[in-house]
């Protein structure tokens, strides 16, 4: 039994951030993804290429909520421009399309290494191929059950 303070379900980009940013805040990460590999829809979006964000129109107004305020704090706390920072940091070509869409110049994967090696620097551990069976909560805990224990 793993014993963990943040468990992300899912390892898909928005997993993979939470995960990241949550072992930078010194938590024991863990992330599971039935997938066999991460990041499966993003080695597939744009064609293989990745439109990582984009400049123009991450306006709260486009994203329906049942709380309005959610999208405004969470686009005012981490712009498109903090993403494309970390993408240049990584050292990862890219290009911008109509209406200021970012794609990768090479690959997805390149995506997919950045948010990886993210998790890593941060301590989060990655499991795929892992199937959740169970997921409990009782006494303020989380006890999750998986095809693999």
């Amino acid at each position: 039994m793993e014993l963990t303070e943040v468990c992300v379900l899912g390892a898909g980009a928005a997993g993979l951030m939470a995960a990241a940013a949550a072992g930078a805040r010194g938590r024991r990460v863990l992330v599971l993804d039935h997938a066999p590999e991460p990041g499966r829809k993003i080695l597939i979006s744009g064609g293989g290429r990745c439109n990582f964000t984009n400049l123009d129109g991450a306006d709260p107004a486009r994203f329906l909520s049942a709380n309005g305020r959610f999208a405004r704090s969470a686009l005012a706390r981490y712009r498109p421009a903090d993403f494309v920072a970390l993408v240049r940091r990584h050292a990862i070509p890219f290009h911008e399309k109509t209406l200021g869409q970012l794609f990768c110049d090479r690959s997805a994967r390149d995506i997919v290494a950045m948010l990886l090696a993210e998790c890593a620097a941060a301590g989060a551990r990655v499991r795929c191929g892992v199937r959740v069976t169970a997921l409990d909560h009782a006494d303020g805990h989380f006890r999750i059950g998986t095809d693999r224990g």
